[in-house]
């Protein structure tokens, strides 16, 4: 069984389960059209997810968001499939994004592209870019995307009740 959401960022039916982590100082994600040389517009307009809408991040910076979604998950096998298309400008291997997964309420976290998951990185004419087939690589979100890229992943869950899935969005820029 898996869960399926869609929406965007105008999509007042479903922003509820996105939480910004308000308790890290100078977290820096927000909801908004970009106005950045690089981020002239969101994939679907006007909004999109970003690390502020007008300044470039700051050094030293780790910025959180969480995205919850619930289903019925009480199978014997379960996968968690996601796909969002996503930009990037960042000093390669320096600054990276990361997207972790839990299935236990936020206790334990997963790196959604750990060896257990299979994974694809598709330029906007889904060209394969990166798949976890042929790269040993646990980063891909760092460096220059120069065009809008497109992540899909499929994780195999354990056997085991789970009522829902949080998605951990994180950014760190280290210098």
């Amino acid at each position: 069984c898996s869960s399926d959401l869609l929406f965007n960022f105008e999509d007042t039916t479903n922003l509820f389960r996105i939480y910004i982590d308000t308790t890290l100082p100078n977290n820096i994600w927000q909801i908004g059209a970009p106005h950045k040389s690089f981020f002239t517009h969101a994939h679907s307009l006007p909004n999109a997810m970003i690390t502020d809408t007008m300044n470039p991040y700051p050094v030293n910076n780790n910025s959180v968001f969480y995205l919850r979604t619930s289903g019925d998950f009480n199978t014997d096998s379960h996968d968690a499939n996601m796909q969002f298309w996503y930009k990037m400008d960042c000093d390669t291997l320096i600054d990276f994004g990361k997207v972790e997964i839990s299935i236990d309420s936020g206790i334990t976290w997963y790196n959604i592209i750990a060896p257990y998951s299979q994974w694809t990185v598709y330029d906007s004419l889904w060209n394969v870019i990166q798949t976890s087939y042929n790269s040993n690589d646990s980063i891909v979100f760092t460096g220059n995307t120069n065009s809008w890229y497109i992540f899909s992943c499929d994780n195999s869950l354990p056997e085991m009740p789970i009522d829902s899935i949080i998605y951990r969005f994180s950014f760190h820029s280290l210098i």
